[in-house]
């Protein structure tokens, strides 16, 4: 319950918070809002208080100036400063200086006033020379206008006649423009069609030589490859190959090292039969025989005083028996000469396992040898298929750039060959608007030639009836709407009287529309324009387009 009770305190606390803070808001906004208001009223109030202080110099000056204008020596200071204007400061003059200075401004007045005069005059007798001119030109214009009401009838015929034989003139010169132009313009196609035909088979030949270079690349690029693959078979194969030598000689190597200690362990041992452990026997000086038939005498044995020679044989003889084990002399002897003999070969066995062990050491040395060499030998020639098989990848990058080359031209060229074509449908159209596409640029050519010689003759009959027409036309009968005041009839066909109507009335003399008649120069200069007009119509519509 106490919660409960606590909580609105708070929901109310909160409210009133934020009532606060909005109407610390509004204070603020309004101080604002008054700070701006008092900066606007005290510049205005500035700018007010600054033209208050300009009013009030002028209305002190104004003041001051009427305050002069009213004093009784205002014209008198008026006069000063006019004098003093003329003649500059007089304070430090003279009056005879004064009166000179006043006496060439006289002069001065006196000439430019003599010389206004003098104008005035030659300008009125200009005046009275140009009345008489006038005078003598009305006359002129009277006696022009009498002449003209007596001559227009005439003359309008004359005029009439004119406009007819110029039309007619001008027609003939149309057609002979359009003639030469059409003549111009086969010419012209004759020349597309020609070159255009003669670019077609350089382009057709053009491409069967790229067609030809793309299928030798191909050949190039699949030889190439064959050869890549074929190089990189004998590479892996060679590599096998030199695998499996190194792994035999090492093998051999391995093998000869082993039967080297394997010679060396048994030569041990028949070192260590041979020659037991122990204390070395000291052979004796006076031995009988060979020395391999001597027995050895130690230290002990050796007797203090010089014995006889057959008690030390003896002695001798009795020792090898107990060392050999025998029972009778022969038996010793046996076995001297069995253990003698095996010495023989255990020297031999020495010799020819130190020569083996030597030979091995030298294959070794020789195998470790062609190793290396071969070892180089193949970095060597695998340096050279490397750069061999770069100089194939260069070349193959080279025939396929010649060949993305080649296709880019084949695409120029047949962008070329439909532009080619679509200047030719547009011409056809504008000669032939209702014609049948075709994708053929030499039969567009012939229809274009065909359908231009249609038009010639077109021309041509047109021209012939023209003339046939033109010797039967009467003078009596043209009628005024057919006059080239709006200069219709000269765009589409000569001027022939209706017979059917009758001619209009003569206007009445002096009236608007005797002014209006053109006269031969003015027609002539329309229909050049007329003309100039047409063939610069005919030129852009007729004008192919542009290659890219």
């Amino acid at each position: 319950m106490k919660e409960e009770k606590d909580n609105p305190g708070e929901g109310a606390s909160a409210d009133i918070n934020k009532q606060m803070l909005e109407i610390k808001k509004k204070i603020q906004l309004s101080e604002g809002q008054r700070k701006a208001a008092f900066e606007d009223c005290e510049a205005e109030r500035k700018a007010n208080v600054e033209e208050i202080h300009t009013l009030k110099k002028e209305i002190k000056e104004l003041v001051k100036q009427l305050k002069d204008t009213k004093q009784d020596t205002a014209s008198l200071k008026s006069l000063g400063k006019k004098l003093e204007a003329i003649v500059g400061p007089y304070d430090t003059k003279t009056t005879e200086e004064i009166r000179g200075l006043l006496d060439l401004q006289i002069v001065d007045r006196s000439k430019a006033l003599n010389l206004v005069r003098y104008k005035i005059k030659k300008k009125q007798s200009l005046l009275a020379q140009l009345g008489k001119e006038y005078q003598t030109l009305l006359s002129q214009k009277a006696l022009k206008e009498v002449a003209e009401k007596v001559d227009k009838p005439a003359r309008k015929a004359t005029c009439d006649l004119q406009n007819s034989i110029h039309a007619v003139e001008v027609q003939l010169r149309e057609a002979n423009h359009i003639y030469v132009r059409y003549g111009d313009i086969k010419k012209s196609l004759q020349k597309d069609s020609a070159r255009f035909e003669s670019n077609i088979k350089r382009i057709e030949e053009e491409l069967e030589e790229q067609n030809s270079d793309i299928n030798k690349l191909q050949q190039v690029m699949n030889e190439a490859t064959r050869k890549r693959g074929k190089a990189r078979g004998h590479l892996l194969h060679e590599e096998k190959i030199a695998m499996a030598t190194a792994n035999s000689r090492e093998r051999q190597a391995t093998e000869g090292k082993r039967l080297v200690a394997v010679r060396k362990q048994e030569l041990e041992l028949l070192e260590k039969r041979i020659f037991p452990t122990g204390k070395l026997q000291i052979r004796s000086t006076a031995t009988v025989g060979t020395a391999e038939d001597a027995v050895p005498v130690t230290d002990e044995e050796t007797p203090e005083t010089p014995s006889p020679p057959e008690a030390t044989l003896t002695k001798a003889f009795e020792v090898l028996k107990q060392a050999t084990g025998a029972t009778n002399s022969d038996e010793v002897l046996q076995r001297f000469s069995a253990q003698k003999d095996t010495f023989m070969r255990l020297i031999q066995l020495r010799k020819k396992s130190e020569t083996q062990k030597r030979q091995l050491e030298k294959n070794l040395e020789d195998l470790n040898t062609q190793l290396e060499y071969f070892k180089y030998a193949e970095v060597k020639e695998t340096e050279r298929k490397s750069v061999k098989m770069d100089q194939t990848q260069n070349l193959i990058e080279e025939e396929e750039k010649r060949s993305q080359k080649a296709h880019t031209v084949k695409a120029i060229k047949d962008k070329t060959k439909e532009t080619i074509l679509r200047a030719l449908r547009e011409l056809h159209s504008c000669i032939t608007p209702l014609f049948i596409p075709r994708d053929d640029a030499l039969q567009i050519l012939k229809e274009i030639d065909k359908d231009l010689r249609e038009i010639l003759e077109k021309i041509k009959r047109d021209n012939i009836e023209n003339a046939v027409e033109e010797n039967v036309v009467t003078v009596d009968g043209v009628e005024e709407k057919w006059l080239p005041a709006p200069y219709s009839g000269l765009v589409r066909r000569t001027p022939l009287p209706q017979p059917g109507a009758s001619p209009a009335p003569p206007p009445p003399p002096g009236s608007d529309d005797e002014e209006e008649v053109p006269t031969r120069t003015y027609l002539k200069r329309q229909a050049q324009l007329v003309v100039d007009a047409k063939s610069r119509r005919k030129n852009v519509r007729l004008q192919p387009q542009k290659r890219n």
